[in-house]
């Protein structure tokens, strides 16, 4: 996911919530309306009283606080975090190392093993290697498809934050 995502998926928070908002503080200013996504449970309850009640249920299941101790990775938390360094600029460092290996099986062979090396995914690097055997003799020459499945972790880390892993699979 490109930071312009995030961007647009905090956007679309933020516009969910602004008729909302608008409707029971008309005085406030446009520009500091914005989804709350609050940490400890005070924030919420100052925030709490610009929605309606069914509207404040629902943001109010959403906020990290909800989470106790384990907030950090709060997916609200991680999106805040990110977005809020994009716009003013800070360095967001992301870390890709991958973390499942799986390969099909065939008539033509068998997996004997996967293995995961540990290393940063960059350019020519060997994040994963799998050993197959044959389970008949051939001869000749033949191309054969060989269908493999690879999943990855992406690790987003945050500054004075735990880093915050995002699944993908190819």
């Amino acid at each position: 996911m490109s930071i312009r995502e995030l961007v647009n998926a905090r956007a679309a928070l933020d516009h969910a919530v602004f008729p909302h908002i608008r409707a029971k503080k008309p005085q406030l200013e446009g520009k500091l309306i914005q989804y709350p996504i609050e940490d400890y449970k005070a924030q919420w309850e100052n925030k709490k009283k610009w929605f309606n009640s069914p509207v404040a249920k629902v943001v109010g299941r959403s906020q990290p606080y909800r989470k106790g101790a384990e907030f950090a990775g709060h997916p609200l938390r991680v999106l805040r975090e990110l977005v809020n360094r994009d716009k003013h600029r800070d360095l967001v460092i992301a870390n890709y190392v991958m973390a499942i290996v799986n390969v099909g099986e065939r008539d033509l062979y068998t997996v004997v093993s996967t293995s995961i090396h540990k290393v940063p995914m960059k350019a020519g690097a060997v994040v994963a290697e799998a050993h197959r055997r044959l389970a008949q003799s051939l001869s000749g020459e033949r191309l054969e498809q060989i269908p493999s499945e690879v999943g990855y972790a992406e690790c987003i880390e945050i500054a004075d934050h735990e880093p915050v892993g995002l699944w993908s699979r190819l």
